[in-house]
C-alpha cells in the first residue's frame, strides 16, 4: 500500500479526477449521521456544500437503503447527482 499524499499517490489522484470518476456515497452514517429517529437524519450544512462542490466536479451517486423518494426529499437542491434507492432496486439519474 501506498499513501495516497505521496508524490506517487498525488500523480494518481491527478489521473482519476481528469477520468470524471463517479464518486459513490451512502447516505446513513456516512454522508448523514446515524440517529436514533431515521426520519430526523439529514446532511450537515458543511458536508451539503462539500457534497455539491463534488457534484458540480464530478459525477457523483447516492445509494441508500431508503426509498428513492425519501433520499431525493434529503438531498433536494443538489445536482446533478445520481440517486439509488432501497439498495438499489431503485435507480435513476436525478
Amino acid at each position: 500500500m501506498r499513501p495516497i499524499l505521496s508524490t506517487r499517490g498525488q500523480a494518481a489522484l491527478r489521473a482519476l479526477t481528469r477520468a470524471r470518476p463517479l464518486l459513490g456515497f451512502d447516505f446513513d452514517g456516512t454522508l448523514a449521521p446515524l440517529v436514533a429517529d431515521r426520519n430526523a437524519a439529514a446532511l450537515r450544512p458543511a458536508t451539503r456544500d462539500l457534497l455539491a462542490a463534488l457534484c458540480a466536479r464530478f459525477r457523483c451517486a447516492v445509494i441508500s437503503g431508503r426509498a428513492r423518494d425519501d433520499l431525493a426529499a434529503r438531498l433536494d437542491g443538489l445536482g446533478p447527482l445520481r440517486l439509488a434507492g432501497n439498495h438499489g432496486a431503485e435507480a435513476r439519474a436525478g
